[in-house]
């Protein structure tokens, strides 16, 4: 690193203010009005297209969003996906949640009609360069320091894309000499074409998403579509210890940096030494900051941070502009977040743990016994590859949701113990914590089956717990 960070230069210059993007004047066809498809619906009609929008859900599901579009002049076709909609369309966007294997997806590539994701709409609109962050762990996480240490260096920053904010509804608003950060899915890395990614983070592939994909390597493909079109003067950002990983770094186009837990592993990038955080590249090594002053808990998110630093250099950041960002990070709420003590027990929420290898980390980042929440709905991961490490970490569990009997069977050394509310969960879990225990929501599964999303669970995880503390079952508790 120089002075003055990695240049990060090259790539597809910006696209200048007078061209019009090449969907301009369209006739295009949104399918799936969540945050992405609404964002997409919006910024094609102001680029003069003729934007039709379909959901499965009817108008009074969708609320004021849905009036909002028809007020400008998109025309919605609820309740359905049907085929006759393909008529006269020149494009179609299709949003994140809707699979391309359903009948209206496939009869559009039957004729020939382009299926894009949101955010290679987003790209093209885009002047500022876009460092994407993709894996199946910590992406909202990284994003959101990520976009910290760039915005303390002095860039203009945006951080949107699967974290929230439709990366369209930012795209345009970023100057050329700012940084779009943007948390991009496999979903979303479905249907790119010419996306470009100046910076593209891979932080881990685990098995997740198996109701969408046929298999892992499936899964694992499309994640590494983020380093689709990039060239020589980009970078890409590789994950040392991810025995997964190893077979792209030798086929990419673009500059490596890798992060590591050990030094040997890395030649340019991020690494650990004695209890320090380091970055190396050709002029040097850097220390960045100590590892015990790294407020994120658990060696999950130590490399986390260490994908940061190397995203950040790649991004024009100097090393000594990364400490005090990355020391004063608390943290997203839903991830390995403190919520109360009571009665000498802490309850932490991790729901954003919907994964296998998710809830994995989130028992290997306390060494305190473990009263553990967790199940929901399943997405086909192997809860049995853990039953060691819940032996040795789990003293009891409460399970919920549709993957509860799949959980108690593969954990069959722990005592297990059913609720059917968060409520009971909750409260179950208490009565099996004593002092110095951790009560852990790290459910390992999807929310759908009992909640609207990972953010409702958790929110209801919170409010069993605030609710259990007014109660008196903790009159020493104390809220965090």
């Amino acid at each position: 690193m120089t002075s003055d960070g990695i240049e990060m230069a090259g790539g597809p210059a910006p696209r200048p203010d007078a061209v019009a993007p090449s969907f301009a004047g369209k006739s295009v066809l949104v399918v799936g009005l969540g945050r992405s498809g609404l964002a997409a619906s919006e910024v094609l009609r102001r680029h003069e297209c003729s934007v039709t929008a379909t959901d499965t859900s009817l108008k009074p599901d969708l609320g004021p969003e849905a009036r909002a579009l028809e007020e400008q002049g998109i025309t919605l076709a609820l309740g359905g996906h049907d085929a006759s909609l393909l008529k006269g369309k020149d494009l179609i966007v299709l949003s994140p949640g809707v699979p391309r294997a359903i009948p209206l997806i496939q009869e559009a590539l039957k004729q020939g009609i382009p299926v894009l994701s949101e955010v290679e709409i987003a790209w093209e609109l885009a002047r500022a360069p876009i460092v994407a962050v993709t894996g199946t762990n910590g992406k909202s996480t990284v994003v959101t320091l990520l976009g910290k240490i760039v915005a303390a260096a002095g860039f203009e920053v945006a951080v949107a894309g699967n974290i929230g904010i439709a990366l369209c509804a930012v795209a345009e608003s970023v100057p050329a000499d700012g940084v779009i950060v943007a948390e991009i899915s496999s979903f979303q890395l479905e249907s790119i074409d010419r996306f470009h990614a100046r910076v593209a983070v891979l932080l881990n592939i685990t098995p997740d998403h198996l109701d969408r994909y046929p298999d892992v390597e499936s899964y694992a493909a499309a994640k590494a579509r983020v380093f689709a079109n990039q060239i020589q003067s980009d970078f890409a950002v590789l994950n040392a210890d991810d025995p997964a990983q190893k077979q792209f770094a030798v086929t990419l186009g673009a500059q490596v940096l890798t992060f590591s837990f050990t030094d040997r592993k890395v030649e340019r990038g991020a690494f650990v030494r004695g209890s320090s955080l380091w970055f190396r590249d050709s002029s040097g090594e850097y220390e960045i900051t100590g590892v015990d002053d790294v407020p994120l808990k658990g060696p999950h998110n130590i490399a986390n941070v260490m994908a940061c630093v190397c995203a950040s250099a790649a991004a024009g950041v100097r090393a000594e502009q990364m400490k005090r960002p990355i020391e004063e990070f608390r943290g997203l709420e839903h991830r390995l977040e403190e919520v109360a003590e009571i009665d000498g027990v802490v309850f932490v929420n991790d729901s954003k743990a919907t994964n296998v290898d998710s809830m994995k980390y989130a028992l290997l980042s306390f060494e305190k016994p473990v009263v553990l929440i967790a199940g929901g709905k399943d997405k086909g991961g192997d809860f049995a590859k853990l039953a060691r490490l819940a032996s040795e970490k789990v003293k009891a569990m409460v399970l919920m949701g549709q993957a509860a009997e799949k959980i108690g069977r593969s954990w069959p050394s722990v005592t297990a113990h059913k609720a059917g509310s968060m409520e009971e969960a909750v409260a179950a879990a208490l009565k099996q914590a004593a002092p110095g225990d951790v009560v852990l929501l790290a459910p390992g599964c999807a929310s759908f089956d009992m909640f609207k999303d990972f953010e409702h669970r958790g929110r209801a995880f919170k409010e069993a717990v605030h609710a259990l503390a007014r109660t008196g079952a903790g009159s020493g508790g104390s809220d965090k």
